[in-house]
C-alpha cells in the first residue's frame, strides 16, 4: 500500500524543480552580466594601475638616460638594461610589473602598444601606451599612425581602449635646471682658469680636478641628460670669450632645444690686471731715478720684474705713460685709446698706443732631449702687421749655438753651418708676417756646444733670454727649468 502523500510529494518536487530552474534562469540573466562587468572593471583597474606604473617608470628612465626607450627596445627596457648610458633600473616596482615577460602586457595578457613619437588627435605627449581593453580590439590608433585621444565612439573598435600619455616636460625642466647649474660651475671654473693662466682652457676636460669644486663630482661636465657638454673659445675676441653648450633633450647639436652659456673673461682679466699693476706700479714708484723709455718690455727688464708682468690679464702688453710714470692696461677692449675702460681709467700712453710684438706671459720654456729647444709665443699688440725677417737672440751664458727656427709651426730658418750664437741676427729664409692681434708660437732648435761641428747638446734651462725683432720689438724672459 502506497503512503497517502506520495503523489503530492512527487508533484511538489517537480514543481519546485521547475520554479528553481526559472529562478536560476532569471538570476543568470541578471547577475551574470553584473559579474562579467565586475570582472572587466577589475581588469581595467589593474591595467590602469600598470599603465601608471609604466608611465612613472618611463619618466625615471628618461631622467637617468636622457631619452625614452626606442620602440625596438620596448617597455621591457624598464626592467632589462638595453645598454642605455645611465640606466639604473628596474623602473617598475611590483613583482608582476617587474617581470620581463609580462611587463609589456595588460591585465588580459595582451601586448600593450608603445609609441615613442605619437601623433595625437589633440595635444602632445612624449610617448603613449595603449591597452586594447576588454574587447581585445585596438581601435584608437596604431604605432606610426594617429591616436584618437580618449578612445573612439561607443560600439566601435577602440571604445574601451585604455591610454596613458607619457609627459616628460617636468623631467625636462629638472634636467634643464641641473644643466644650468653645472654650466654656471663651468663658467666660474673657466674664469678662474683664465685669471690664473691668462687664457681659457683648450678643452673642457682641462677643468676637471682642481678647477671644479668636488661637490659637482664626476658628472660636472655632462648635462642633465648625461651627455658631455662642449666649450668653444674665441681667443681673438676683446676680451676673449667662451661658450659652453649642451645638446639639450634631443641629444642633437644645433637644434632648438640646445642650451648655452656665454663666459666672459672681463672680470677675470680685470682682477689679474689690478693685481699685476699694483706690483708694477710699486716697482716704478720705488725707482724714481730710473729713466723710463716708454717701452714696457725694456723698462720691465730694467726694473727686474718677472715675465708674467709683460702682459695684462687679457694677454695685451702693459704700457707706460712716461709723463706721469704710470703703468696701464688697455682694458678688456685691448684698445689703449678708448680710455674709459683702461686701468687706471682715463689714462692713455704718451704718443698713443704701443706697437709691436709682446711676449705671451708664461710661454717661455725649454724642452727636448738635453733641454736644447727653446719655445715661446708673441702677440702683435699693434694695429698693423709686423714683418719678421730676422731674429736676434741674446743671452749671457752658456756658450751655445742654434741652427733652426720655426714660426707658427713652419720652418723659416735653417742655417746648416755655421750655427747662430748670441747677439747674431738669424736672417730668416722665409719671412713671417704677424697680423694685428695675432699670436704665434716661435721655436728655436738644437742649441749645441760649437758653431761648426755642433757637438754635444747645451742645456738652455734657467737662462735670461732677450729676443729682438726687426721692428724694434724686444721680449725678455727667463727660460725656467727644463
Amino acid at each position: 500500500m502506497k503512503p497517502p502523500f506520495a503523489a503530492k510529494r512527487s508533484g511538489f518536487g517537480l514543481l519546485g524543480l521547475i520554479v528553481l530552474l526559472a529562478v536560476l534562469a532569471i538570476l543568470a540573466g541578471t547577475v551574470g552580466p553584473l559579474l562579467f562587468r565586475e570582472y572587466v572593471a577589475a581588469r581595467e583597474a589593474e591595467t590602469r594601475a600598470h599603465l601608471e606604473a609604466l608611465n612613472q617608470g618611463l619618466v625615471a628612465f628618461y631622467r637617468d638616460t636622457g631619452r625614452l626607450p626606442t620602440e625596438a627596445e620596448g617597455l621591457v627596457a624598464l626592467v632589462t638594461d638595453p645598454g642605455a648610458d645611465g640606466w639604473r633600473g628596474p623602473y617598475v616596482g611590483s613583482a608582476r610589473e617587474a617581470a620581463a615577460d609580462i611587463v609589456a602586457e595588460d591585465a588580459w595578457s595582451r601586448p600593450l602598444a608603445y609609441d615613442r613619437t605619437p601623433l595625437l588627435s589633440t595635444g602632445q605627449a612624449a610617448a603613449i601606451i595603449v591597452s586594447a581593453g576588454g574587447d581585445r580590439r585596438l581601435g584608437s590608433g596604431a604605432v606610426g599612425g594617429v591616436w584618437t585621444v580618449g578612445g573612439t565612439a561607443d560600439g566601435t573598435d577602440g571604445h574601451d581602449d585604455l591610454q596613458m600619455l607619457v609627459d616628460t616636460n617636468g623631467a625636462t625642466s629638472e634636467m634643464e635646471a641641473l644643466t644650468r647649474t653645472r654650466m654656471e660651475a663651468i663658467s666660474q671654473a673657466a674664469q678662474e682658469h683664465f685669471r690664473v693662466q691668462g687664457r681659457f682652457p683648450d678643452y673642457l676636460s682641462d677643468l676637471s680636478g682642481a678647477w671644479l669644486p668636488p661637490a659637482h663630482g664626476a658628472d660636472a661636465l655632462v648635462d642633465g641628460w648625461g651627455m658631455p657638454m662642449a666649450m668653444t673659445v674665441d681667443a681673438a675676441a676683446h676680451p676673449p670669450a667662451a661658450v659652453v653648450t649642451s645638446r639639450g633633450s634631443d641629444g642633437e647639436a644645433g637644434s632648438s632645444d640646445d642650451l648655452s652659456l656665454a663666459i666672459s673673461s672681463a672680470a677675470s682679466g680685470r682682477r689679474t690686471s689690478l693685481y699685476e699693476l699694483g706690483i708694477a706700479q710699486a716697482a716704478v714708484d720705488g725707482n724714481t731715478s730710473l729713466s723710463l723709455t716708454g717701452n714696457w718690455s725694456i723698462d720691465r727688464a730694467a726694473l727686474g720684474l718677472a715675465d708674467f708682468l709683460a702682459t695684462d690679464g687679457w694677454g695685451i702688453a702693459y704700457a707706460l705713460r712716461v709723463s706721469t710714470r704710470t703703468v696701464l692696461s688697455a682694458g678688456p677692449d685691448a684698445d689703449y685709446l678708448t680710455a674709459a675702460d683702461n686701468i687706471p681709467p682715463g689714462v692713455v700712453p704718451d704718443g698713443g698706443a704701443p706697437q709691436g710684438l709682446v711676449l705671451v706671459a708664461g710661454t717661455g720654456a725649454v724642452g727636448g732631449g738635453g733641454c736644447k729647444r727653446l719655445s715661446f709665443s708673441v702677440r702683435n699688440a699693434g694695429t698693423g702687421s709686423v714683418a719678421v725677417t730676422s731674429l736676434t737672440l741674446t743671452w749671457a751664458a752658456p756658450a751655445a749655438y742654434f741652427d733652426r727656427v720655426k714660426v707658427g709651426g713652419q720652418v723659416v730658418f735653417d742655417s746648416g753651418q755655421p750655427r747662430i750664437g748670441t747677439g747674431t741676427a738669424a736672417v730668416l729664409d722665409t719671412p713671417a708676417t704677424i697680423a694685428a692681434g695675432q699670436t704665434v708660437a716661435i721655436e728655436i732648435y738644437d742649441f749645441k756646444v760649437n758653431a761648426t761641428s755642433g757637438g754635444a747638446n747645451v742645456s738652455m734651462a734657467n737662462v735670461q733670454m732677450t729676443i729682438t725683432f726687426p721692428d724694434g720689438s724686444v721680449v725678455t724672459f727667463n727660460t725656467g727649468a727644463c
